[in-house]
């Protein structure tokens, strides 16, 4: 048996090949997903909590539909797979919400052993929004004025907890759209497919971005294909991964 692997190019190249086969039925999916950056762009902002919540339920959308296109004898979503994939997503945020608490005290303590002097001035004064705003200005400012390994090593105390959850269930989606399982087993399942090639993960999931970020600065208009395509890819990874774990 093979051994357990992310199959990046592979999987970045089938997705590309095959929007190009269903760019009628994906690139207008995709452009309704953007459409709050859209309506951003001419001047009508969304507000926040109807964005994310409308660009989640939208992405299951698109991913069902890129989860038919790999297994087309599915024709309909698993039952109940629509409230599975909200609980999930409320339970993974939850999940890098602590995440991210934890690793701002770590970064809280490495900077009290850093400069407990900014952390002092940081405690002082009051606490109002304007108070925030100045405190916000001051560690930005303290920030930059670091060494490149000391901003690398707070970027990486603040961030590295939550994507590395973001990394270990990913595929709860994916499970959930293609089996219709529970939140809880959806996510228990996509830790397993994920632990032990969290680094290939990390590398195929920086690729993607990356992708997507270059379409989004071509006035967002380039997103629409990226964004298909690196969802195609990444059922594609699935796929495999999945497939190594009936055969394991």
């Amino acid at each position: 048996m093979n051994k357990k692997h992310v199959p990046t190019l592979a999987a970045l190249s089938w997705g590309f090949g095959e929007l190009s086969s269903h760019l009628a039925l994906l690139l207008p999916l995709s452009a309704v997903f953007f459409a709050p950056e859209f309506c951003a762009k001419a001047g009508w902002a969304w507000p926040l909590l109807f964005r994310e919540a409308f660009k989640t339920a939208f992405f299951f959308v698109l991913l069902l539909r890129a989860m038919k296109l790999t297994k087309p004898a599915q024709t309909h979503a698993p039952k109940g797979s629509t409230r599975a994939f909200a609980t999930g997503e409320i339970l993974k945020m939850t999940a890098q919400a602590l995440a991210f608490g934890l690793g701002a005290a770590l970064l809280w303590a490495w900077l009290y052993w850093r400069d407990p002097a900014l952390l002092q001035r940081l405690w002082q004064g009051g606490w109002d929004w304007a108070s925030l705003q100045a405190r916000a200005q001051m560690l930005e400012d303290a920030w930059r004025a670091e060494p490149l390994w000391a901003q690398g090593a707070e970027l990486l105390l603040l961030g590295a907890l939550p994507l590395e959850v973001h990394v270990l269930l990913n595929f709860f989606g994916y499970i959930v759209a293609d089996r219709g399982l529970e939140a809880p087993q959806a996510l228990r399942q996509a830790f397993g497919l994920a632990r032990g090639v969290q680094l290939e993960l990390w590398f195929f999931y920086a690729l993607c971005v990356a992708l997507n970020i270059i379409g989004f600065k071509l006035f967002i208009v380039g997103a629409i294909y990226t964004f298909p395509a690196t969802v195609l890819a990444t059922v594609y990874v699935y796929r495999a991964l999945d497939q190594w774990r009936e055969h394991a």
